[in-house]
């Protein structure tokens, strides 16, 4: 008998045992989890990252730095007729319009080999004008026309 009790004894501290580890488990198996999201999230966070640099990087020449009383920021948008020029970018109503065609050259090079003017609402713009003397609005498309 007493053989008996000392058999049921082995196994219950084998199945207490047991329990234990399978807590161990589920403990180290959430950890895992959480490492693995962890590790996705600061995955994402750096590609987020690296992206907006190399966002930055192409698209420095089209950051503003800085706004002086009277000055707004505004977006205009260039097209072409041939419709291979669809882009926007930031600028400020005082920007003489030659220095943001310089811009567009910069993304569109190919253009600079041709006479260009530009247009907005069928109006000629002044390239030694400023935005504002040009009457150009937030979010005006210009159209981008090409003497070939």
């Amino acid at each position: 008998m007493n053989y008996l009790n000392i058999e049921k004894q082995k196994n219950s501290n084998l199945t207490n045992q047991i329990n234990l580890y399978i807590q161990k488990i589920n403990e180290l198996n959430n950890k895992i989890n959480f490492l693995q999201k962890s590790l996705i999230s600061k995955k994402e966070t750096q590609n987020l990252s690296e992206s907006n640099y190399e966002n930055k990087s192409t698209n420095s020449n089209f950051s503003i730095s800085s706004i002086k009383p009277g000055e707004k920021i505004i977006s205009i948008i260039f097209r072409s007729i041939d419709q291979k020029v669809n882009f926007s970018f930031p600028c400020k109503n005082t920007d003489i319009f030659v220095r943001i065609e310089e811009k567009l050259y910069k993304v569109y090079p190919e253009y600079k080999e041709y006479n260009n003017f530009f247009t907005v609402g069928g109006r000629t713009i002044k390239r030694f004008k400023s935005i504002e003397e040009n009457n150009i609005k937030n979010a005006d498309n210009i159209l981008l026309n090409v003497y070939q």
